[in-house]
């Protein structure tokens, strides 16, 4: 029998599958089938999770997003003929009203608050960007 090929000291009993060398159980990581040395450069090549600042792009546009579709479903709600007198806007969120100010307001809050809070996660994705 011969020695592993990793550490010269133990009897090889199994077979790398990436490079071929003979290792002892102590050299073998049997979930990946390779050798201890095969293994570490396996794991050194992996890449790292991406920073929080790519992800930042895609839910920004996605806050945007959303808030031009309530803009846009409040606009042809509003542009209803003048004798309607309920309102009824974007899920989740269903507001009746007889007032035709009072759903016009209630779409400027919203955009609003939209606005604020693209503003503080552009705030917060600046400081991720300053450490990373």
């Amino acid at each position: 029998m011969s020695l592993c090929e990793v550490c010269h000291e133990n009897p090889a009993r199994f077979v790398c599958s990436n490079c071929g060398a003979k290792v002892c159980p102590n050299c073998f990581v049997p979930s990946g089938w390779l050798c201890k040395n095969c293994y570490k450069a396996e794991v050194a090549e992996e890449p790292e999770a991406l920073p929080l600042k790519y992800f930042f792009l895609p839910f920004a546009l996605f806050i945007i997003a959303f808030a031009l579709i309530f803009a846009g479903f409040a606009l042809m709600t509003l542009s209803s003929p003048e004798n309607c007198t309920s309102v009824v806007v974007v899920p989740p969120f269903f507001v009746a009203t007889s007032e035709p100010w009072l759903a016009l307001l209630l779409v400027v809050a919203f955009l609003l608050a939209m606005l604020v809070l693209v503003l503080v996660l552009t705030r917060i994705a600046e400081g991720f960007t300053k450490r990373s």
